[in-house]
């Protein structure tokens, strides 16, 4: 999350989900869990920080590939059958991040003016479109973070993981931001090694485990997509090469004095812009279950206006459109404040 594009605008009001006004702060947890310590959220940043970069995943996944009867001697095949059942037992205890530009990660939707944007759709991809030699024994494979489910579609579609939307005041704008910022896109993943084997078609391939994942402009450190969220801006060694645009933010640009005239917290009216964003897709939600109610969100917002946590109270909890709705509820957006992070409740009425 982050806060709107340059030209974003809040949509316009339908029917079926109707906000309220601000209502006072309550105690906000991570999605889908009971109440916890705000200090104990998860969030990306935590997960990568645990996690060790990986360049060659050919070499991570070679003790699940191949076998040791190649070796010439029983001493030598020895040795290699115990060291990849060593190998096998303790790599997926591990984690790794990797950034990854595979042309089937991202994809993004043609203009739609119902949105006044795009849709953003991500895949599981570490690598869906060139092999990876994986271990001693060349095999050619396909690296995915989770098994391809619907035989007959696209292997992207059948490994996608998350969709999201960026909308702008016009379509100008919008056409801009195709332009200029979609081919810096970029995506990161932390995931674990598995053993998961898969065939789609003629493809083979691994399936690791998932843990996040997030979309970040590699020359801006802006964020798009972040699961669990993101609170800073994304910031790695080398990601801006051959960038023309300078960044726009950074760690220790988040630390300052705020600017003259930033709020100190969100205002009723920034809060009701952001929710304006998400309605068409709260009211998605709506139309898929048909269960009329009160959904009620809990948010923490970091000050550089990205979600910290989120929380479904009320009826909606851990119901099928609850799921559906904390959806909705991560790809809120938020312009930048002066306070280190603010707890507000929002609610909607789903209803025909």
């Amino acid at each position: 999350m982050l806060p709107l594009p340059a030209g974003a605008m809040p949509l316009p009001p339908q029917s079926g989900a109707t906000p309220e006004s601000q209502a006072s702060p309550s105690t906000v947890t991570p999605s889908g869990t009971e109440p916890a310590p705000a200090g104990n959220v998860p969030t990306f940043e935590t997960l990568a920080r645990a996690a060790a970069p990986m360049a060659d995943l050919g070499t991570l996944l070679a003790p699940f590939a191949g076998k040791c009867d190649g070796e010439a001697r029983d001493l030598d095949r020895i040795r290699c059958r115990a060291t990849r059942a060593y190998l096998r037992k303790v790599i997926p205890r591990r984690s790794f991040w990797a950034v990854v530009d595979d042309p089937a990660t991202i994809a993004v939707s043609p203009f739609d003016a119902g949105i006044r944007g795009y849709h953003l759709s991500v895949a599981g991809c570490l690598a869906c479109t060139r092999p990876v030699t994986v271990g001693r024994t060349n095999e050619k494979r396909l690296i995915t973070l989770k098994a391809p489910e619907k035989e007959g579609e696209s292997l992207r579609a059948a490994v996608e993981i998350g969709r999201n939307s960026v909308a702008f005041s016009s379509l100008p704008e919008a056409k801009t931001w195709l332009d200029e910022s979609r081919p810096d896109l970029r995506t990161q993943f932390v995931f674990q090694p598995a053993d998961t084997e898969w065939s789609f078609g003629p493809s083979r391939g691994y399936a690791l485990k998932l843990l996040g994942m997030r979309v970040f402009n590699r020359c801006t450190g802006e964020i798009l997509v972040s699961r669990p969220p993101s609170t800073g801006i994304a910031d790695m060694p080398g990601m801006e090469e051959g960038c023309k645009r300078r960044k726009s933010a950074s760690d220790a640009d988040l630390n300052k004095a705020p600017p003259p005239g930033m709020s100190d917290q969100l205002t009723k009216n920034e809060i009701s812009l952001a929710m304006s964003i998400i309605r068409p897709q709260v009211f998605a939600c709506f139309k898929q279950f048909k269960v009329p109610g009160l959904a009620q969100f809990d948010f923490v917002v970091a000050g550089n206006g990205t979600v910290i946590s989120l929380r479904l109270s009320g009826a909606f909890f851990g119901t099928p459109t609850g799921s559906c709705l904390i959806e909705a509820g991560q790809n809120a957006r938020f312009p930048r404040f002066a306070r280190a992070r603010q707890t507000f409740v929002y609610p909607f009425f789903l209803r025909e």
